[in-house]
């Protein structure tokens, strides 16, 4: 499968990717329920009501490890401190048409340490980008969020075995 950004790069080249700079970037699955009541957390930001929802994901900072990315990220965009990484689900080339650049995403399964509410909103106070912004995180069924996703980011929620 070709994520989503790679399309409008056109014809897909393998050997030219391995040459190009993949920026670093994480995404965090969390995700509540099992079976077909599955549910990921997103978010949808105030500022852009009419955008798609996103996951918690960014940057990778200079000189910072993928799993410290990942609870940065969960933490800035949601408040949440106490979680869990349960493992990594992907990393893949993305082409971020809009920005003009490669990434490599890396997609986490994270798990938080307390039962979380159906919906909430949080400040982000941290992040050059986001900084400032109000967000309403809600839970998504994980079969609507494989499509709904802001920037393809529903892309890989296939690729992890759910919980029991």
């Amino acid at each position: 499968m070709i994520p989503l950004g790679l399309k409008a790069f056109g014809e897909l080249k393998p050997h030219l990717m391995l040459r190009v700079r993949k920026i670093p970037k994480v995404l965090a699955y969390i995700i509540r329920g099992n079976g077909n009541g599955r549910e990921v957390l997103v978010f949808h930001r105030a500022t852009v009501p009419d955008e798609p929802p996103e996951v918690p994901g960014g940057s990778v900072e200079p000189g910072e490890d993928l799993p410290a990315a990942v609870k940065r990220e969960v933490e800035e965009e949601t408040g949440l401190t106490a979680i869990r990484i349960t493992r990594k689900i992907a990393a893949a080339p993305f082409y971020a048409d809009w920005r003009g650049e490669w990434q490599e995403r890396n997609v986490f399964l994270v798990e938080p340490a307390k039962l979380l509410p159906d919906t909430w909103e949080h400040m982000i106070r941290a992040g050059a980008e986001d900084r400032g912004e109000l967000v309403t995180l809600l839970w998504m069924p994980v079969a609507q969020a494989k499509t709904a996703l802001r920037w393809g980011q529903g892309a890989w929620l296939d690729s992890y075995d759910p919980p029991t």
